[in-house]
């Protein structure tokens, strides 16, 4: 296998990366001491799947010189982490905030400027920009948030065998949902399509074909169901 091949069905199935399970500061892809001044004037957004982890924030903000971007860990209530119905550009099964009373959901808060939001934009193209009001959003030793801003899946979490499929990369208290890393959710997928594709080549396929990528999306979609707390699009 080529380094290229392995390196992109690495990027698929790895999703949502390795991320520190400690507030950090990210800086010109280095990971620095978490320091809660940093965070001030900045727009808290939650991150829920890979804007959790110092590789793609960095393939986000690495051609740019001096970014800083706080990255804090917080605790929400009565929210769990999905997997979204569509497929994204490299292969992976992207991550999407539910509602979920009762849950108790580990994530992060990235602390972005204006200019840091805009980017983070261009890079979230299968998502809505929103804004969430009367959280119970425990920041890590740092008090609390009633409200926050986050990208909601525009396609839906999906439903496999008439459950939504949780992400088992981030932890969460009373999770009522079965749990799945991105690679065996990806291998499922593979088999539902029943082609005469291997493995490896159903995920390249995903990555090179974006009419084949839609063509799976599609079908992760039927029976989708939306974001379903109270928010407004930005």
């Amino acid at each position: 296998m080529t380094a290229d091949r392995s390196e992109r069905l690495s990027k698929a199935r790895d999703y949502p990366y390795a991320f520190p399970r400690q507030s950090f500061i990210y800086h010109d892809s280095e990971i620095r001491p978490f320091n809660q001044v940093a965070t001030e004037g900045r727009i808290p957004v939650l991150a829920i799947g890979s804007n959790q982890s110092p590789v793609r924030l960095t393939q986000k903000y690495g051609h740019l010189r001096n970014q800083q971007i706080p990255v804090q860990r917080a605790e929400l209530d009565d929210f769990d982490i999905f997997y979204c119905a569509h497929i994204t550009s490299y292969g992976a099964v992207g991550a999407m905030l539910q509602h979920c009373p009762g849950a108790r959901v580990d994530l992060a808060v990235n602390w972005l400027n204006e200019e840091q939001l805009e980017i983070m934009h261009a890079t979230e193209g299968n998502y809505a920009f929103c804004r969430l009001e009367n959280l119970a959003l425990a920041l890590d030793g740092q008090g609390t948030l009633d409200q926050a801003y986050v990208y909601v899946g525009t396609a839906g979490h999906m439903i496999l065998q008439d459950q939504p499929v949780a992400m088992a990369a981030v932890s969460c208290r009373n999770r009522r949902h079965p749990a799945s890393s991105t690679a065996a959710l990806l291998s499922r997928i593979h088999k539902m399509h029943d082609l005469e594709l291997d493995e490896d080549a159903f995920i390249l396929q995903l990555v090179e074909d974006p009419d084949f990528r839609r063509f799976v999306s599609s079908r992760l979609a039927r029976g989708s169901v939306p974001f379903a707390y109270p928010h407004d699009t930005v």
